[in-house]
């Protein structure tokens, strides 16, 4: 790259908008002798994060599976993961089952347990391990997001799926999952109101705007909802169309947006 310049552009560099690659060079030389340490991982999310990843892609499951020797916790997580993705959820189990049970606050190894256990149809179970993980991790602000997708996705316990869901709201405020998953848990408590603001909310996050609209317009003609409730959702329906979908406005006369 040096040597493509040519002298001509180096004897102008001070007409350069940018560093000659000499320049660049001895940049890079000074920034490494100023700090020479090598970056070191302290922990091992970097490898659970990695198998998470890795397997996402994987094609020939089988073949990986026999190439995977299951002498260490990272290992038997991949190999635990690719059983779950083959959909042998028992498989996947038994693979990791010493691990979580010697370390049931590994979150990779936990949360992974339970997704094999809600897919055996073992929901209590399932729930039951993420709230203790959960107890374990405190400050985790996706772990209340997994357990109230899977109560209501199940039909259970909404009320507790909307005290969860709001405790990690400012964690999760640009999230559709988010949005999605506390809909549900409204409809499911047959609160319109709060169920369509948060649909139409999710509507808007995935860029689907007009179904946001929709969804509010069909909610405005519930029977059931309060006058200050209306007229929220009709401020909203106004501000989605403003903001997303501007309409063409008359010259003169009333217009929608200001």
């Amino acid at each position: 790259m040096m040597n493509a310049t040519g002298d001509v552009q180096r004897s102008l560099s001070y007409l350069s908008t940018h560093p000659m690659f000499e320049e660049r060079i001895a940049n890079i030389k000074n920034r490494t002798n100023i700090n020479d340490s090598k970056i070191i991982n302290t922990t091992d999310d970097y490898k659970f994060i990695k198998n998470i990843l890795y397997v996402k892609y994987v094609k020939d499951i089988n073949r990986q599976i026999k190439n995977i020797r299951s002498d260490s916790v990272i290992n038997k997580h991949r190999i635990g993961l690719l059983y779950n993705k083959k959909s042998d959820y028992e498989k996947s189990i038994n693979v990791i089952k010493d691990e979580y049970l010697v370390n049931s606050g590994n979150i990779y190894i936990a949360v992974l347990y339970a997704d094999n256990l809600l897919n055996l149809g073992k929901v209590d179970e399932a729930i039951i391990t993420l709230e203790k993980l959960s107890t374990l991790h405190p400050l985790n602000k996706n772990l209340p997001l997994i357990i109230s997708e899977i109560m209501v996705d199940n039909n259970q316990n909404p009320t507790r799926a909307v005290k969860l869901l709001s405790s990690v709201s400012k964690s999760h405020s640009l999230n559709p999952i988010f949005y999605r998953t506390l809909s549900k848990a409204f409809s499911l408590n047959n609160d319109i109101f709060n169920s369509n603001i948060n649909l139409a909310e999710y509507y808007v996050i995935i860029g689907s705007y007009r179904l946001a609209i929709e969804v509010l317009q069909n909610a405005s003609r519930s029977n059931k909802l309060s006058a200050a409730q209306l007229t929220t959702l009709n401020d909203k329906k106004r501000r989605i169309l403003c903001t997303y979908n501007r309409p063409l406005e008359p010259i003169f006369g009333e217009k929608t947006c200001n």
